[in-house]
């Protein structure tokens, strides 16, 4: 039904009555009539069928005046009887206008049919008070509609947002019935929370609101379990393993960690709208955090032929005070970034003190540190710079459709970094690379509670370096920073690969060089099962001999192989040969 208010053109009245000189008396006697602003707007109707017809055409008419007898004695009953039941209409206000009146039948119709009031056809300063009458009521009737009509979409809006939610929670069944197979030992930890999740879901009151409280709330029973996921990847990485299964389970480890990241963006964007994000600060090491945020990313730069490289200034505090964990999500939001969009350099993480200070009354007794994440990928146009930290802001759409990714992660930076009383902003230049800063205070460490701060690092001469091409000496950066090793706390490094004897050596090279022609054949026929059976050879051969670098681009090409990607598997193919060329020189 159409909505009339207040401020509409003109009220529509129907006239119903079989003599001219009624229809002619009202429309001159309202003709200057105004209500709330508005005049009348008449439509005659000189017997019960024009009236149907006139109501079918019509549906905001607010106010019929009736005569009673028409075409027949109660034809102005059947008109009421046919307003109310056929049409269904409840706020069209009727007026019985009437020379004679049945009493029995009009008060049978009165209460049955809410009719408005009778009046006598010529009273027409009665017919004015009635019309007024009339009007208001409709008004009000049509607030209440009105009202009433938002309520049913208010209501519709929650149950489809129920019916998102439990699939949601579908999908989310159905997640971890994948996951059975591999990792059994999480099956009830992941169980519950999808019960759990459920109960909530049936429980809360399903509006935006309460989704966004209620994914936050979510949020630790989700990261319990996929904590454990990695967790158990962890264990069984550090067991003896052949190459296959080493490769299969950093893979598993991978999409692990890639699908907490998405978990975390998501519930954590929902966290930040319902205000459930709280800051927790306590004392860390620096470099504990950086280390824990790159170790995580580095499949994903190797799969891109990247590494990450970072540079803490001698000059910061080794310990600070401060929010580790939200540290810790903004570095890796923002390398994570880095990664996306680059192609072959490295991602540099400079820590610097800032010397241009954000707070203006800064005491000693705290630190502010500049981080910049530095890239030279593919830029940002300086056009949209400004709406990157925006919610589900995606710059390259081709690109991060090819890429993924919500566009979540730099609307997260920013919110924590401004909770954090910080400041964040990029600079960037098309096909040059892009420069992510963020400034956060911390408060300095009393030197006698830095005995009780428990290193988050395992014991570093027997982990794994960060960045595999940091040991080798064909890249520029990672001589210029293993030049500084002392500052780069919390990374092993070793000066040399591991040493192999010349037999060894030698018949590396003969295999090797052997194995590089076959999948060049391979790849050339397009037979990339071929290829990576030669591939994980090679890579065999490397690891056995000790040599890591040769292991890793080895890796590298299996993984494009894995995906399909020719080109990305040449590529690697001629960086291995390079190794060759470097071994034979």
């Amino acid at each position: 039904m159409k909505t009339i208010t207040q401020n509409a053109k003109q009220w529509k009245v129907l006239i119903t009555d079989d003599q001219d000189l009624i229809h002619v008396m009202i429309k001159h006697y309202l003709k200057d009539y105004q209500f709330k602003g508005a005049g009348l707007q008449f439509i005659d109707a000189f017997s019960g069928k024009e009236a149907m017809e006139q109501l079918d055409k019509n549906s905001d008419i607010a106010v019929i005046v009736l005569d009673v007898m028409l075409e027949e004695s109660d034809t102005g009953f059947k008109i009421v009887q046919y307003i109310r039941e056929d049409l269904n209409n409840k706020l069209l206000k009727i007026i019985m206008l009437t020379g004679k009146l049945d009493i029995d039948n009009a008060q049978h119709f009165f209460m049955k049919y809410d009719i408005d009031m009778y009046c006598p056809k010529h009273d027409l300063d009665k017919i004015f008070f009635m019309i007024t009458a009339s009007l208001r009521a409709y008004q009000s009737a049509h607030f209440i509609y009105q009202l009433h009509e938002k309520l049913k979409k208010e209501l519709a809006n929650q149950k489809a947002a129920e019916t998102n939610l439990k699939e949601l929670n579908k999908k989310l069944e159905q997640l971890v019935h994948k996951k059975e197979a591999q990792l059994e030992n999480t099956t009830c930890s992941l169980q519950e929370a999808i019960v759990y999740a459920r109960q909530l879901a049936q429980e809360v009151e399903i509006n935006n609101t309460a989704k966004s409280r209620f994914l936050a709330n979510l949020s630790h029973e989700i990261r319990t379990p996929m904590n454990g996921i990695l967790g158990m990847l962890g264990l069984v990485l550090d067991s003896s393993l052949n190459p296959s299964q080493q490769d299969y389970l950093l893979l598993a480890k991978h999409s692990a960690d890639q699908m907490l990241f998405l978990i975390s963006d998501i519930l954590d964007f929902s966290k930040m709208e319902s205000d459930k994000l709280h800051i927790y600060n306590e004392a860390f090491r620096l470099a504990d955090i950086i280390h824990a945020a790159i170790v995580p990313l580095k499949l994903s730069a190797q799969e891109n032929g990247l590494e990450l490289i970072y540079d803490i200034s001698p000059d910061i505090p080794e310990y600070l005070f401060g929010a580790p964990d939200r540290l810790f999500q903004i570095l890796i939001n923002l390398i994570k970034n880095a990664i996306k969009f680059s192609e072959c350099s490295d991602v540099m993480i400079k820590a610097r003190i800032n010397k241009k200070r954000l707070h203006a009354n800064l005491s000693d007794t705290h630190t502010e540190i500049l981080f910049s994440i530095v890239d030279q990928g593919i830029g940002i146009n300086q056009e949209v710079i400004e709406s990157i930290f925006s919610p589900f802001f995606q710059g390259h759409i081709e690109l991060s459709e090819s890429k993924g990714g919500l566009g979540l992660g730099l609307i997260i930076c920013k919110q924590l970094v401004e909770m954090l009383e910080g400041k964040i902003w990029a600079e960037s230049t098309p096909g040059q690379g892009s420069t992510f800063h963020f400034i956060l205070l911390f408060k300095r460490v009393e030197e006698e509670q830095i005995k009780t701060i428990p290193s988050k690092t395992t014991n570093t001469s027997q982990s794994q370096p960060i960045t595999s091409r940091t040991l080798v000496y064909e890249n520029k950066n990672s001589q210029t920073f293993l030049s500084k090793k002392d500052h780069m706390v919390g990374q092993s490094l070793e000066p040399e690969p591991k040493k192999i004897n010349s037999e060894q050596l030698t018949q590396l090279k003969v295999k090797g060089t052997s194995v590089l022609k076959l999948i060049d054949t391979a790849l050339n026929n397009n037979d990339l099962l071929q290829a990576g059976k030669h591939v994980h050879q090679l890579m065999t051969m490397a690891t056995d001999a000790g040599i890591k670098k040769i292991s890793d681009n080895a890796f590298r090409c299996k993984l494009a192989l894995r995906k399909e990607d020719t080109d990305k598997a040449k590529q690697m193919i001629e960086k291995l040969k390079e190794d060759f060329a470097l071994m034979n020189a």
